[in-house]
């Protein structure tokens, strides 16, 4: 990055690294006179990481943008929209991984998602928590492992890839036999976080549905607070 030149117009820079790596790859974003940055979850290691990102992005006046493409996917849209037609109603998210039952596949999962199941890759959910229904540490009254999902009475289920993207998901599957599956069931959605960002780099029109980085300390603030908890539960 400092090798870059000034820019002559607005600089947009994608951080998706290992999380470790983010915080030093941030203050080089910065330092390169990038105005928004788009920054992968879960952002940073820690809660204080993170905060002191936000902190050095706001005396810079830097625009930070978070890639959690759930925020903007279909699947999530047409759920809240069908939740807010129903008095009262609760929804429930179920996210899987697509890891083969193998002692390899177990191995690069732990690998890969070193931050923890909360910090990484159920950090999603919590971030719509955050996003949608004000959700807080400071909110939160009682915590538990629903092992079962709940006895509610199911009125509505939406599925990702819905029927309309399978066909997209199988060509594409031929195409990049060796890619992870979820690559392409979550493309349409980082087409979005990506245009979003980049309408807002180019003419700082608000990038709607997308979480800031605000947002991200206040979900990996959720992540710590609920580890432990959940960790005695499930014991």
């Amino acid at each position: 990055m400092g090798n870059l030149p000034n820019p002559k117009q607005p600089r947009c820079a994608l951080i998706s690294g290992r999380t470790a790596d983010n915080p030093q790859l941030f203050t080089e974003c910065i330092a390169a006179k990038c105005s928004t940055i788009i920054l992968e979850k879960p952002g940073a290691p820690t809660v204080a990481e993170l905060q002191k990102m936000k902190d050095e992005a706001e005396a810079a006046g830097v625009g930070v943008l978070m890639g959690y493409n759930k925020n903007v996917c279909k699947y999530v849209r047409k759920t809240r929209e069908f939740a807010e037609t129903v008095p009262g109603s609760h929804v429930t998210f179920v996210s899987n991984n697509a890891y083969e039952n193998t002692p390899e596949s177990l191995g690069e999962c732990f690998e890969r998602n070193a931050e923890g199941m909360l910090k990484n890759m159920a950090i999603h959910e919590l971030a719509l928590l955050v996003s949608f229904y004000d959700v807080t540490v400071e909110n939160i009254e009682s915590v538990t492992a629903d092992k079962e999902y709940g006895d509610d009475k199911e009125v509505f289920r939406y599925y990702m890839p819905d029927d309309e993207d399978k066909a997209t998901v199988q060509k594409l599957q031929a195409k990049y036999p060796t890619a992870m599956p979820y690559f392409f069931t979550q493309d349409p959605d980082y087409v979005t976080v990506k245009e979003l960002a980049a309408k807002f780099t180019a003419t700082g029109e608000e990038a709607e549905g997308l979480a800031t980085i605000a947002i991200a300390v206040e979900t990996m603030r959720v992540a710590e607070y609920l580890t432990p908890t959940l960790m005695e539960q499930l014991k």
